[in-house]
């Protein structure tokens, strides 16, 4: 795809969380890194698609060839898959090797992207950000110092 295909796309992306926002809805991203096409600076390309859309809220996760899917065959085929311990083909484990990085760099990435997404992020400013009053706790302990006896 061009450059311009790849910038549409993105307007599309910005546009279509505009629309969800302006219905008085809160827009919930969830992002697949890992596949073939992602390169090195996949992470970086996400984190400037939810600064650029205003996404607030996101989740991410390593894409998981499963077994009886075609890609699971590809990667089969290929000799790309890393075992089949089947409890770690969960989205949060590289469990086949990736065509633009090692899978080491993969898992980097992938923690990276979660720590850089919400490390400016408090609590407090997604709230007010989601309409929540920050300045009452539902909390019952809220406001109390510590407990006698917590340590």
């Amino acid at each position: 795809a061009s450059k311009d295909d790849h910038a549409a796309s993105r307007q599309r992306g910005v546009d279509l969380v505009q629309r969800v926002e302006d219905l008085g809805m809160h827009f919930f991203a969830s992002f697949a890194i890992g596949r073939d096409w992602d390169d090195e600076h996949v992470g970086d390309r996400v984190l400037d698609l939810c600064e650029q859309a205003g996404i607030h809220t996101s989740e991410f996760f390593l894409f998981t060839p499963f077994p009886g899917s075609p890609e699971f065959d590809r990667k089969v085929s290929q000799g790309r898959l890393l075992h089949r311990d089947w409890q770690r083909y969960n989205g949060a484990n590289v469990v086949s090797r990736p065509a633009q990085m090692s899978p080491e760099r993969l898992e980097n990435l992938f923690h990276d992207l979660w720590r850089d997404f919400y490390r400016d992020r408090r609590d407090d400013r997604i709230l007010r950000e989601l309409g929540k009053d920050t300045s009452v706790s539902p909390h019952p302990d809220a406001g109390r110092g510590p407990r006698a006896g917590d340590d």
